[in-house]
C-alpha cells in the first residue's frame, strides 16, 4: 500500500511539473495575452478529478482514511459543530457509494478553484488554475486533508461574488466555516480587510509578529490553545502542545521564507507597478493578517496547517495583477516564469 501510494504521489508531482513546464513554453511563445480556449483546462480537470477519486485510503492511517470511516458512519445525524459537512456526508450517504462520494468531493475541491481562475482573470484563466494545480498544498489539500481543502475551494469561490453580490459572498464565506471551522481565521481576515484597507499597517503587522514569535512564542502558544479550532477529530493540544517524533516543529524560518516570497511580490505590485486594485488589496491584506497570526503559533505541531489558512492564497497574489494589468514588456514570458518556478520548488519538496 505504500508503494502505491508513492507511486500516486510521485506521478502527480511529475505530471504537475509537467503540465507547468509545457504552459509556460505555451505562453512565452504567444504573441499577447488573450482569452484562452477552456477545452484544454476542462480535459484537465477531468484528470484531476479522476487523480482525486482514485487516490488510495485503505491502511494509510492518514485523514483520508479517517473521512472514508466518518462517511461509512454517516447513516444517521448526528450532532457537529462543522454542520455543513456532516450534512454533507449524511445526505451523500442515501445516495452513493464511498467511491463516487471521494470524486464528487474532489470535483467540488478543482470545481471551486477552476471558477475563481475564469471569473477572476481578465486574460489567461488557465494560467491562475496551473499556478494552483502547482501550488505546494494543492494534492495535499485535495487526497489527504479534505475537508479542510473542500471549505478553502468554497472560500475561493466565494470570491467571485465579492464584487458583484454581496450577499452570495458571505453566505459562501459562512457556509466554508460550516465545513471546516477553522476557515473563520480567513474569512475574518477578508471582512477586516475589506473595511479598513491600509496595507501598510498590514505589513507592519505581519513583521511584528515575526519577533514576538521568535521570543514570546510558547506565550502565544498557550494563549491560542482555547481559540484555534482543530484541524481533525483529534485534540487541538496534539497540534498546540504535545510532541510528534515525526513531524518537525519549532521557529520554522523555511515556512517564513515561504511565506514572505508572495509578500515581496506583492509589496512589487502594489507599491513599485502601482497597481490599485481593492480585490487584490483585500487579498494580501487577508494574507499579511492570516499568516501574521500562523506566524505566533508557529511552533505548533503541524503548524503548515495553520499557514494554509493564509497560503491558499499564494496563487493569486502571484499571478492576479499579471493576469489583469501590463505592468511588463513581454509579460507572457513573465507569466510563464512564476508558474515554471513555483513549480520547481513545489517538485523539489515534493519528490521522493
Amino acid at each position: 500500500m505504500k508503494e502505491a501510494l508513492l507511486l500516486y504521489i510521485n506521478a502527480f508531482t511529475y505530471c504537475s511539473f509537467l503540465l507547468a513546464l509545457c504552459y509556460t513554453l505555451y505562453i512565452a511563445n504567444k504573441d499577447k495575452l488573450q482569452k484562452d480556449n477552456q477545452i484544454p483546462v476542462l480535459f484537465i480537470f477531468a484528470i484531476l478529478v479522476f487523480y482525486i477519486g482514485t487516490f488510495p485510503y485503505k491502511g494509510l492511517g492518514g485523514d483520508r482514511e479517517l473521512y472514508a470511516q466518518g462517511f461509512l458512519q454517516a447513516t444517521e445525524w448526528k450532532a457537529n459543530r462543522d454542520v455543513l459537512f456532516m450534512a454533507y456526508n449524511y445526505f451523500c450517504r442515501k445516495i452513493m457509494g464511498l467511491d463516487l462520494w471521494l470524486s464528487l468531493t474532489g470535483f467540488l475541491y478543482v470545481l471551486g478553484i477552476y471558477q475563481l481562475s475564469r471569473k477572476k482573470c481578465k486574460v489567461e484563466s488557465t494560467a491562475l488554475f496551473v499556478g494552483y494545480i502547482t501550488f505546494l498544498f494543492f494534492s495535499a489539500y485535495a487526497v489527504n486533508t479534505m475537508r479542510a481543502g473542500l471549505a478553502a475551494s468554497l472560500l475561493l469561490y466565494a470570491l467571485v461574488w465579492r464584487d458583484s453580490n454581496k450577499p452570495i459572498y458571505f453566505s459562501l464565506l459562512f457556509c466554508a466555516t460550516q465545513i471546516h471551522s477553522s476557515m473563520w481565521l480567513p474569512v475574518l481576515a477578508l471582512v477586516l480587510s475589506l473595511y479598513y484597507k491600509n496595507t501598510k499597517v498590514y505589513f507592519y503587522f505581519w513583521l511584528l509578529c515575526i519577533p514576538l514569535s521568535y521570543f514570546a512564542g510558547s506565550y502565544f502558544q498557550q494563549l491560542a490553545q482555547p481559540l484555534v479550532t482543530d484541524f481533525t477529530q483529534l485534540n487541538i493540544k496534539g497540534y498546540l502542545i504535545e510532541k510528534d517524533k515525526m513531524y518537525k516543529s519549532g521557529f520554522r524560518f523555511d515556512f517564513i521564507i515561504y511565506s514572505l516570497i508572495p509578500a515581496l511580490l506583492a509589496y512589487y505590485y502594489i507599491y513599485k507597478k502601482k497597481v490599485k486594485d481593492s480585490f487584490y488589496t483585500n487579498i494580501i491584506n487577508t494574507y499579511l493578517i492570516a499568516n501574521g497570526i500562523w506566524i505566533l503559533v508557529i511552533r505548533a505541531n503541524f503548524s503548515d496547517r495553520f499557514g494554509y489558512l493564509s497560503w491558499i492564497f499564494i496563487p493569486l497574489l502571484l499571478l492576479y495583477p499579471v493576469l489583469n494589468y501590463k505592468l511588463w514588456p513581454k509579460q507572457q514570458q513573465k507569466i510563464g516564469g512564476i508558474i515554471l518556478l513555483q513549480a520547481l520548488f513545489t517538485f523539489f519538496i515534493n519528490i521522493r
